[in-house]
C-alpha cells in the first residue's frame, strides 16, 4: 500500500534530515563563528521544522489509522511494567477492541496489514488476558478446583497466533479433567519475557495465588535476549526492560529514547537502531553472532534463574518441574527432512543450522539439571512427526499451531499422569512436599557443566564458522 511505503521511507527521511541539519550547524561553528543570536535562530528554525514534521506525520497518521493510530507503530497488547519491564494490558479481549490492532501475536498467522476495521477484526485470534493480566479467564487467588497448575514462560507458552482455548495450557486442562482429573490450569505466559521476568512474578505474584504446580518453559528467550542487546555487549544479567525498550528499540534502559513524545523522532531512533545495529548483528551469515553459541553468561543466568524459582516454590512446598519445548528444526535432522523444513518456512539453512544448535544448548542444560529440578521434555511426544506432518504442528520454527499445542497438551497430560509426585499432590493437597533436590553441592556441579557446550556442538559450530570467514 502506497501510504505504508511513505511511512517506512519517513524513517529514513527523518535519520537523513537530523544528519543534515548537524552536518550544517558544524560547517557554520567552523566557517561564520555563529554569534549567540545567530545560534537562537538556527536552532529556533530547526524546532520549528520538527514540531511542523511531526504535526504532519500525526496528521497523516490520524487519517489513515483513526485517532488510536499510535498503536500501529506500537504496541497496544503489552505495556509497562514497574518491576516486570512490560505485561499484558490487563482486562483486554483483542477480539473485541474497537480499533485498529497490528500486534502480529494476536492475529492468524500471514494476516495481511488491513486497514479495513472488519476485516481488522477478522484477522484476530480470540486472545483475552484477564483482570490479573494472565492469559485466559478470570480466576480467584483461593484455587477452585482441587489442584492449581501454572504454567510459566514466554510466547511459546502464551502461544502467539493461538485463540484461548487453542493455546496448550488450556488443551492440557481440558486433557486432564476428560481423564477425571479436577485441576485449573492457568496460562502465566507473556511475549517477550525471559527467566529472570519470570522469576520476578514467581516471586511477586504467583505463589501467593494458592498454586500446586509450576510448569517453566523457557529457552529461546534467553539466546534472544542475549544476542539482541549487541551480542550480549549491552547485556547483563537480571535486566528488565519496558515495551519500547525490549520489542522495538532492542536496547538497554534508555529512558529518553522509549518515553520520547515526538513519533517522528522516536520512529527515526527505531529505524536507525533497526538497520545499523539489529539487523546486521542479527544477521546469521555475522560470524559473531555464532560466537553468542560459545558464549556462557546467558545459559549461567538462565541456570540461576531456574534455581531462584524453584527455591521459591519449595519455600511454599509448590511443585516444580520444567519443560523442554519443541522446534521445528533438530540437530539429527536428515538431510532431506532439514530441505523440507528450510524449503516451506522462513528458515534458511543457516538459520536452521543457528536454530537447531540452540535448541540442542538448551535441552542439554535441561537434562543435566534434571537430578535437581525435574523435566518434562514434550519435544519427545512430537519426535515422531517428520518432514511434512511436523511443518503441520509449527506456525514458524518454534511457535506452535494448534495443532501442536493440542499434542503438547496430551503428551504433557501422560507426562503428568505418570509422575508419581503428581499423584501424591492429587491425592492430599494439604501435603505440601516440594519435589525438587536444591543440594547446594550438586547444584554447582551441575552448573560447572552447562556452561560448556558438547565437543561436537562446538565443531560443528567452528566448521560454520569457518565457511563465513572464508566467504
Amino acid at each position: 500500500m502506497l501510504i505504508d511505503i511513505v511511512l517506512r521511507r519517513h524513517y529514513a527521511a527523518m535519520l537523513g534530515f537530523f544528519v543534515v541539519a548537524w552536518c550544517v550547524l558544524t560547517l557554520l561553528v567552523e566557517k561564520l563563528l555563529l554569534t549567540e543570536q545567530h545560534w537562537v535562530l538556527i536552532l529556533s528554525s530547526l524546532l520549528f521544522g520538527v514540531m511542523v514534521l511531526e504535526l504532519l506525520l500525526r496528521g497523516v497518521m490520524w487519517s489513515i489509522y483513526g485517532s488510536k493510530y499510535v498503536y500501529s507503530i506500537l504496541n497496544y497488547t503489552l505495556v509497562d511494567h514497574p518491576v516486570y519491564g512490560n505485561c499484558f494490558r490487563r482486562s483486554t479481549k483483542t477480539h473485541e477492541v474497537g480499533h485498529l490492532l497490528f500486534d502480529k501475536f494476536v492475529l492468524y498467522p500471514d494476516s495481511p496489514r488491513s486497514l479495513d476495521l472488519d476485516q481488522n477484526k477478522a484477522n484476530r485470534v480470540k486472545f483475552s488476558i484477564n483482570s490479573l493480566g494472565y492469559r485466559g479467564v478470570e480466576f480467584t487467588a483461593q484455587k477452585k478446583a482441587r489442584l492449581r497448575i501454572f504454567c510459566v514462560g514466554g510466547s511459546t507458552t502464551a502461544c502467539d497466533c493461538n485463540d484461548d482455548e487453542d493455546a496448550w495450557p488450556s488443551q492440557l486442562q481440558s486433557t486432564l479433567i476428560k481423564k477425571g482429573y479436577d485441576v485449573e490450569v492457568i496460562n502465566a505466559g507473556v511475549q517477550g519475557w525471559y527467566s529472570y521476568q519470570d522469576y520476578l512474578r514467581i516471586r511477586d505474584e504467583i505463589r501467593n495465588y494458592d498454586v500446586d504446580i509450576i510448569l517453566l518453559q523457557q529457552g529461546w528467550n534467553e539466546e534472544f535476549e542475549f544476542s539482541s542487546l549487541s551480542l550480549g555487549k549491552n547485556w547483563q544479567p537480571c535486566l528488565v526492560r519496558n515495551v519500547r525498550e525490549q520489542h522495538h528499540l532492542c536496547c538497554p534502559p534508555n529512558r529518553f529514547l522509549s518515553n520520547a513524545r515526538l513519533l517522528s523522532v522516536y520512529m527515526g531512533v527505531h529505524a536507525f537502531m533497526k538497520r545499523v545495529f539489529f539487523l546486521r548483528n542479527m544477521s546469521f551469515e555475522n560470524p559473531a553472532r555464532w560466537m553468542v553459541l560459545k558464549q556462557a553468561a546467558y545459559i549461567s543466568a538462565w541456570f540461576e534463574n531456574m534455581i531462584l524459582s524453584a527455591h521459591l516454590a519449595a519455600d511454599r512446598g509448590i511443585m516444580f518441574y520444567n519443560v523442554n519445548f519443541p522446534s521445528l528444526v533438530d540437530v539429527n535432522d536428515t538431510v532431506e527432512e532439514r530441505e523440507i523444513y528450510v524449503n516451506n518456512s522462513r528458515l534458511s539453512e543457516l538459520f536452521a543450522n543457528y536454530q537447531a544448535i540452540s535448541k540442542r544448548r538448551f535441552t542439554r542444560t535441561l537434562q543435566l539439571l534434571r537430578p535437581v529440578l525435574p523435566c518434562f521434555d514434550i519435544d519427545v511426544g512430537l519426535q515422531e512427526r517428520k518432514a511434512v506432518d511436523r511443518l503441520s504442528l509449527f506456525d514458524d520454527e518454534m511457535h506452535t499451531t494448534p495443532r501442536g499445542n493440542a499434542l503438547i497438551g496430551s503428551y504433557l497430560a501422560s507426562l503428568l499422569l505418570a509422575d508419581d509426585d503428581f499423584h501424591r499432590r492429587y491425592e492430599d493437597p494439604a501435603n505440601r512436599v516440594a519435589n525438587v533436590n536444591l543440594n547446594p553441592n550438586m547444584i554447582s556441579e551441575i552448573h560447572s557443566k552447562v556452561i560448556y557446550n558438547e565437543p561436537g556442538l562446538d565443531r560443528k559450530i567452528d566448521e560454520i564458522l569457518k565457511s563465513l570467514n572464508c566467504q
